[in-house]
């Protein structure tokens, strides 16, 4: 996501990794509201990143591990338009839709 979000302003890169962290943890079913509300604490701004790029990333993900041989994870299976996986997100409030904003 690094390289779509440098166009145009740029994101700080706190503002990059925020929601990797939820979207990581929500995968692997974990309560993320302890985590969501540390970040905000500690001053990361969840909502910085562009829908269409958080979207295209994992999209690519599961791509991008195989290529590059990276050690397994819930990421090599993943399916963005999984009706499970979509629940995942939504939980994060990252999910691209009016019905969840952060």
């Amino acid at each position: 996501i690094e390289p779509k979000a440098s166009l145009g302003a740029g994101v700080p890169y706190s503002d990059l990794v925020g929601p990797g962290i939820l979207i990581a943890a929500a995968l692997h079913k974990q309560n993320i509201k302890p985590i969501r509300e540390t970040l905000q604490s500690a001053g990361v701004r969840l909502g910085q990143l562009r829908p269409d790029d958080i979207v295209d990333t994992l999209r690519e993900l599961p791509a991008y591990v195989k290529r590059y041989n990276l050690p397994y994870s819930i990421v090599h299976e993943m399916d963005v338009e999984d009706e499970e996986t979509k629940a995942r997100l939504a939980e994060t409030g990252l999910d691209l839709s009016a019905e969840h904003p952060l």
